[in-house]
């Protein structure tokens, strides 16, 4: 029989016997970006099924849809709803016959979310195979949390960004992208202690300085490409552009990338 098993629960519920009458939820589930990107069907049903894998020695559960609608008094629509984008975002594992080969295994996690886990008979893996699980789920946890973080900051930085937008002249920011510039740039930036703590009242200045607003001779607005230039954030602090000498080349000096030359913008 096919079963299901929570990610690192042999890790994260230390009990000397099972079926506890309580289970650990960690605060720090409010901050997993990844967790918090799932449907919402999906987040409701992975506490319940926390629960019912409280109930055994290895934290496995009969992956049966109709299994867990039973436990769960849901519909088995209900269940494949939440279930599948558990499963394909890894927080929960299927476990079957040891003896697969890695890629045969990931090709049936796949099968199994798209057919929102269609019955079929397999053997439960071994304890060296959940061994070396374990390990496995450790190293994807560690490579993936930092990862996470640095998400939840660029975009606390893009929507304050917006924000900001939206009550003066300063050009609205769409994304990050992936790879790009900008966001080598951003990462950059959010490694410095100083900056971190000091961006939102350099942003702040953004908002009142007229010459970032458009008060200046070619007309032109602060964007967030500028903004996360590693000698920005200082300039605002210390009063930002306003009633400061604001001629310069209309050509950026030599050697200067074109990203990270804004023009009009005095030094």
């Amino acid at each position: 029989m096919r079963t299901l098993k929570p990610k690192n629960w042999l890790e994260f519920q230390h009990y000397k016997s099972r079926n506890p009458p309580w289970i650990k939820l960690h605060k720090n589930l409010l901050d997993d970006f990844d967790f918090q990107c799932l449907p919402v069907a999906s987040r409701a049903l992975a506490p319940c099924l926390w629960l019912l894998a409280s109930e055994h020695p290895t934290g496995e559960i009969d992956a049966r849809p109709e299994s867990i609608a039973f436990r769960l008094r849901m519909s088995i629509k209900d269940v494949n709803a939440g279930l599948a984008p558990l499963i394909e975002s890894g927080f929960f594992l299927i476990l079957a016959d040891c003896t697969q080969g890695a890629s045969a295994m990931l090709a049936e996690r796949k099968q199994l979310a798209s057919e929102s886990l269609s019955e079929t008979e397999t053997e439960t893996e071994t304890e060296r195979e959940a061994e070396r699980e374990r390990e496995a789920e450790r190293e994807a946890e560690t490579t993936r949390s930092p990862l996470s973080k640095q998400s939840i900051q660029l975009q606390e930085i893009q929507d304050a960004w917006n924000d900001m937008a939206t009550t003066c002249s300063v050009k609205r920011s769409a994304t990050w992208g992936t790879g790009t510039t900008r966001r080598k740039a951003a990462l950059a930036r959010i490694k410095d202690g100083w900056w971190r703590e000091n961006w939102r009242a350099a942003m702040a200045v953004v908002a009142t300085d007229k010459f970032c607003n458009g008060d200046n001779d070619r007309g032109w607005l602060a964007n967030i490409e500028w903004f996360v230039r590693p000698e920005t954030a200082l300039k605002m602090i210390e009063g930002g552009y306003d009633g400061k000498d604001q001629d310069r080349s209309d050509k950026a000096p030599p050697g200067a990338d074109d990203w990270m030359y804004v023009e009009g913008v005095p030094e």
